[in-house]
């Protein structure tokens, strides 16, 4: 069998399948030809270019014309047959590894008059009277005028990929393109779906996967197209993305790379150049406090102490609190302080709700929580963590909905929280969903370009430990999550200060916010 027959009958299963062993899945799913984009005129990340050798022999470089049209849509067939009808057509494959889909494009009948460009790092394509190929370069490092004006670009796990510089590869592309002309770009699929993973802070502080912020780049029109797929019972999206320009000049914003694990694609986050951080967290913080208030209306003291339970019998919350003296203080930091604390002191426990968790755990929960003795609590509700400033040696401190989530300033009132807390203190934060929630989908970008949860963040402070609890199930309405704080060594605490880069959106409506450490 040819191989032109042969990648003519490939699916888009058997190329997009990873339910396979490490290495072939590796070679399946790591399609790109090899290119890096790498400019010297900008401070270059050398973890993209180490990613790119590490993975370079598992790339399949060898994608024909007809995966190009599964993997393109529909679209890329008409537009390609529209190139192939001109005198004059010009198809730039970007990422093309042996140039199967351009080879093949040519050998057509209606190919006759086409001329194509392929770009790729390594390859067995040679040039020839209609196909210049360029290879053992980076796409940054060719000029414009080597790549002629072209109808039709295409990126099929190529550059953008890998590269640590999106913004130059989509500038290339448009220098490239004529007024008429189109793009088409595989965003992934199933695992490998980098144009969701990958993110783009921009400079409103907006945070963006990669497949959005190219429909947010100035004069061009993006069409982001999702198509549902379905392989052996399981079920993915592939995206793609059609880029045609409104103007004649096109300039993209600036990023750098602020986060980078690396893969076949790696997972990267960039933030626009012109973000100097939000300066202003007001609008914010208003926001989420009115949800908190509207939420705390129905809050009773049974559903707040659940909030801080880690299991079925296990609930460390009721036993700092029981462990109280009369001299001990205990400063409830959020929006419910004073209903929760009237609810306990009426014993107004209701464990009737069998969601979660059911029979003699939540009778067990009940007698617990009734054996408060609310009498001998010198407890304090507060709304504004700033007011801690006055108050020392404090025994337990809580925080539900309170300002760890809403004043986005989590290094700041935590360092609120730990300079009133005795030495014995203990400090319990909640943290929101197992998935989706403020201490899981909340980012913060460490000095040393590592991208991790506030959660994780708030875990490796030098000076303090802290434990990460879980609650409930996912199959009964989803886990929730808690952070228990104690001092370990004073001396020792240094909490990174925070700076705010952007937010995105929740689950629940409310902002998410990305930080970077200064």
């Amino acid at each position: 069998m040819s191989i032109k027959t042969t990648l003519a009958v490939l699916s888009l299963s058997s190329l997009l399948t990873m339910a396979l062993p490490f290495a072939a899945q590796a070679s399946v799913a790591a399609r790109c030809e090899g290119i890096f984009t790498f400019a010297k005129a900008e401070k270059n990340d050398p973890r993209a270019f180490e990613n790119l050798t590490k993975y370079e022999q598992l790339f399949t470089k060898g994608r024909g014309l007809e995966t190009y049209k599964i993997v393109l849509g529909k679209d890329f067939a008409q537009s390609l047959s529209r190139v192939l009808q001109k005198q004059d057509g010009h198809w730039f494959d970007s990422g093309a590894g042996h140039a199967f889909a351009v080879r093949q494009a040519l050998q057509l009948p209606e190919g006759q008059n086409l001329r194509s460009t392929v770009v790729a790092y390594e390859t067995s394509a040679k040039s020839a009277e209609r196909l210049n190929v360029i290879s053992g370069r980076f796409l940054e490092t060719i000029a414009d005028k080597e790549i002629a004006k072209s109808d039709l670009i295409t990126d099929v796990f190529g550059p953008l990929a890998y590269s640590g510089q999106p913004h130059q590869v989509m500038q290339k592309y448009l220098n490239n393109l004529k007024p008429d002309g189109e793009i088409y770009i595989f965003l992934g699929a199933r695992h490998e779906l980098y144009g969701q993973a990958n993110k783009v802070i921009t400079a409103k502080g907006e945070v963006l996967n990669l497949g959005q912020w190219l429909e947010t780049l100035p004069g061009i029109h993006t069409e982001l197209v999702k198509t549902k797929k379905e392989d052996d019972g399981t079920h993915y999206e592939m995206w793609t993305v059609k880029i045609t320009k409104k103007d004649s000049e096109v300039n993209v914003p600036a990023v750098e790379m602020v986060h980078f694990k690396e893969g076949a694609p790696p997972v990267m986050t960039f933030k626009e150049v012109a973000n100097n951080g939000l300066t202003s967290h007001a609008s914010l913080q208003e926001k989420a406090r009115a949800t908190f208030r509207e939420h705390a209306k129905t809050i009773s003291a049974s559903q707040f102490l659940d909030a801080f339970r880690g299991g079925e019998l296990r609930h460390p919350l009721i036993a700092s609190i029981k462990g109280l003296k009369r001299s001990d203080r205990w400063v409830n930091s959020s929006e419910v302080g004073a209903q929760v604390f009237a609810g306990m002191k009426n014993k107004d426990y209701d464990y009737s709700d069998t969601k979660v968790f059911v029979g003699l755990a939540q009778k067990f929960i009940r007698w617990r929580s009734s054996r408060i003795n609310t009498d001998k609590i010198n407890y304090t509700a507060m709304s504004d963590s700033n007011l801690l400033k006055d108050i020392q040696d404090v025994k337990l401190i809580t925080d539900y909905h309170g300002d760890f989530m809403s004043a986005f300033a989590p290094d700041v009132v935590l360092n609120r929280y730990v300079q009133s807390l005795s030495n014995k203190g203990e400090i319990y934060i909640y943290t929101g969903q197992e998935y989706g929630g403020f201490g899981s989908d909340s980012m913060v970008m460490t000095k040393n370009g590592t991208q991790m949860p506030l959660r994780q963040w708030m875990r490796q402070i030098p000076g303090l430990n802290t434990s990460l609890f879980r609650g409930g199930y996912h199959w009964s309405g989803g886990e929730w999550t808690f952070l228990k704080v104690t001092i370990k060594d004073r001396n020792k605490i240094k909490i990174p200060k925070l700076k705010l880069m952007g937010t995105t959106e929740g689950k629940d409506g409310l902002p998410l916010p990305f930080f970077e450490e200064i």
